[in-house]
C-alpha cells in the first residue's frame, strides 16, 4: 500500500521498522491500529465502570466518606509503614 505521511510520522514509521520486528510500513501501521483499538476498548470499559459506579452512588448504595476516619487511617499508616 502507498501512504503519504507528514515527515515526522514517516520518520517514526521508519524508526520502528529499523528497531522493531517490522518489515514494512504496513506492519507498523497494523500494530499501531491494534494498539489504538485496545486503548479505545479500555477507555470504553473504564467509562462504563465510572457510569455504573456513579449510578450506584446516586442510588444510595454507597456510603459517604468519613473524612475523620480517613485521615486517622492515613496517619496510622504513615506512622507505621509496612
Amino acid at each position: 500500500m502507498g501512504y503519504s505521511f507528514p515527515p515526522n510520522l514517516d520518520q517514526m514509521i521508519r524508526h520502528w521498522m529499523e528497531v522493531g520486528p517490522y518489515a514494512s510500513a504496513d506492519e507498523v501501521l497494523l500494530d499501531a491500529m491494534l494498539a489504538l483499538e485496545d486503548v479505545q476498548k479500555r477507555e470504553d470499559e473504564l467509562r462504563s465502570e465510572i457510569h455504573q459506579r456513579l449510578a450506584k452512588a446516586g442510588s444510595g448504595l454507597s456510603l459517604p466518606l468519613d473524612r475523620g476516619a480517613f485521615k486517622a487511617e492515613a496517619r496510622r499508616r504513615f506512622a507505621n509503614p509496612r
